[in-house]
């Protein structure tokens, strides 16, 4: 019985193989425009999504580890209270940065800045 395991694994893990489409792209390009994290729904107003669809574009990207992601407690008023709710919010990795780079969308950012000096 011939079984590769690497065969076996791609198969299990398309995430890995699968290029990234044109919503995935744009939620890179989002975050790399943006300088800081965004969340969630900030995201799906940037990308024209869903929030949930967003939430599963970027889940994707952080399984192929372009992206990061950090939960924040944020605070939301309804009304006439408020609460404080847990959010995620996204960020590139380096991975993210050198893939943006490769494409040619990134390469103001990784280049070295010059030092300013007051």
């Amino acid at each position: 019985m011939d079984t590769p395991a690497a065969d076996s694994s791609r198969s299990s893990k398309p995430w890995r193989t699968k290029p990234l489409n044109a919503y995935q792209d744009a939620i890179l390009q989002a975050l790399l425009a943006s300088e800081r994290p965004l969340s969630s729904a900030d995201l799906s107003r940037k990308v024209a999504l869903g929030t949930d669809e967003a939430r599963g574009h970027c889940i994707r990207l952080l399984k192929k580890g372009l992206l990061a992601s950090q939960k924040r407690w944020v605070r939301r008023s309804f009304g006439d209270r408020s609460r404080r709710n847990p959010e995620l919010f996204w960020t590139l990795t380096q991975q993210g940065l050198e893939y943006l780079a490769a494409r040619g969308g990134a390469d103001a950012w990784l280049a070295p800045r010059p030092e300013t000096t007051a």
